[in-house]
C-alpha cells in the first residue's frame, strides 16, 4: 500500500508549518490515498498547476515557490519468523529560484516580499547544510553542531532529507550563458557543500508486537525477582 501527498505554496509562504511532536504539520498540505505510478504523476500535475511563477530578470518563466512532493510506501512482508513492517519515504523537491534585489527596479510590495522570503529560506537551506557538513567533517555526535532546521517552514519540512534516515540526490540547474557566471558558481558552490554532507542510512524495518512472548518473558522476569529475593532472604 501507499499514501501521496503534495505541497507547493507561493513564495510569500502561505503555509504554517508546526512540529511540536516528531512529524511536521503543515495547515493546507493535501493528502491522497494512490495505486499506482500514473495516480502519482496526476498529482504532481496538479501542484504544478497550482505553482505560482513570474518573470525575472534570470528566466522569462521562474517558479516563485517551492514544490514539495512526498510519496510514503509501506510494505508488509511474511517470512520465517513472522511479519515485517518496511516504510520509505520519499521527497521529491524543486526549489524557487534566488533571485537579486535589483535597486534600480520599482519593484511591487507583494514582489519584496515574494524576493525576501524565497531567498531567506535559501539562504537557511544553505545553513543547515553547512552545519551538516561541518558535523560530517568533525565526526562528532548528532548534537555537537547546532543546524538550524526550524528557522525555515522548508527546512522542517526536509529535515529528514538532509540529515536524517535517508539518501539525497541534488540535480543543480546552470546556464552556459556568461552573464549569469556569478549565480551558476553560486550554485555549484551550494552544490559542492550539500556533496560534504554525510549520513548513515539504516533500514526502516518495524516487527509487530508478539503479545505471547512479552507475557512469558514477564512471567520469567517476575520468577527471576522472587528467586533473587528468596536467596537474599537464605543468606540473612
Amino acid at each position: 500500500g501507499g499514501g501521496g501527498g503534495g505541497g507547493g505554496g507561493g513564495g510569500g509562504g502561505g503555509a504554517k508549518a508546526s512540529s511540536e511532536s516528531k512529524p511536521v504539520y503543515v495547515e493546507g498540505l493535501s493528502e491522497f490515498a494512490v495505486r499506482n505510478a500514473a495516480d502519482c504523476l496526476a498529482l504532481i500535475r496538479m501542484g504544478e498547476e497550482n505553482r505560482a511563477q513570474r518573470e525575472t530578470n534570470m528566466n522569462a518563466f521562474s517558479s516563485r515557490s517551492h514544490s514539495v512532493f512526498q510519496l510514503v510506501v509501506e510494505q508488509r512482508l511474511a517470512s520465517g519468523d513472522g511479519e515485517r513492517f518496511l516504510r520509505s519515504k520519499f521527497n521529491l523537491v524543486d526549489l524557487a529560484g534566488s533571485e537579486k534585489w535589483d535597486t534600480r527596479l520599482d519593484m511591487a510590495a507583494e514582489h519584496q516580499k515574494e524576493l525576501t522570503k524565497i531567498n531567506l529560506s535559501l539562504h537557511t537551506l544553505g545553513r543547515c547544510i553547512a552545519a551538516l557538513a561541518k558535523r560530517g567533517r568533525e565526526q562528532g555526535p548528532p548534537g555537537s553542531v547546532h543546524v538550524p532546521y526550524r528557522d525555515s517552514k522548508l527546512t522542517r519540512l526536509l529535515a529528514d532529507s538532509l540529515g536524517g534516515n535517508c539518501k539525497t540526490r541534488i540535480v543543480a540547474a546552470l546556464t552556459p550563458a556568461s552573464d549569469c557566471i556569478e549565480e551558476s558558481v553560486s550554485t555549484l558552490r551550494f552544490a559542492d557543500r550539500a556533496k560534504q554532507v554525510m549520513v548513515r542510512v539504516r533500514l526502516n524495518e518495524t516487527r509487530p508486537v508478539d503479545h505471547i512472548m512479552v507475557s512469558n518473558l514477564k512471567k520469567e522476569n517476575a520468577r527471576l525477582k522472587n528467586l533473587v529475593l528468596a536467596m537474599k532472604t537464605t543468606m540473612e
